[in-house]
């Protein structure tokens, strides 16, 4: 048994696990839900993460410029824009909203590590 890395860059807002009941891998079958019944939000281009520790995920909310991913492999690097576009941050605000969270922090560039 081995384990896989992988790290994920993106614009995105963590969802703290107080916001939600479950794995957050549960939670995130939910945000597909929302997110499909929303077509503005499909539109938007946003969506979600779960990463960490093993089996300590942690969830995200995310966005990632079209035509690109969010993960990153060994050896390669990631650029972002100086500023977060506000498309992005609209778009994640209204997520967070749709999906009943409160007191999410704003939209960042993230990066986080996941070993699974």
């Amino acid at each position: 048994m081995g384990f896989d890395h992988s790290t994920y860059a993106f614009v995105g807002v963590h969802v703290p696990s107080d916001q939600y009941e479950g794995h957050a891998s549960e939670e995130a079958e939910r945000l597909d839900v929302v997110i499909n019944n929303d077509p503005r939000l499909k539109e938007l281009g946003v969506g979600h993460i779960y990463a960490g520790d093993y089996d300590r995920d942690e969830l995200f909310l995310c966005w990632v410029p079209e035509g690109t991913g969010c993960e990153v492999q060994l050896g390669e690097w990631k650029a972002f824009e100086q500023q977060i576009p506000m498309k992005a941050f609209l778009a994640l605000m209204h997520l967070g909203v749709a999906a009943g969270y409160t007191g999410l922090a704003e939209p960042a560039f993230l990066v986080v590590p996941d070993m699974s």
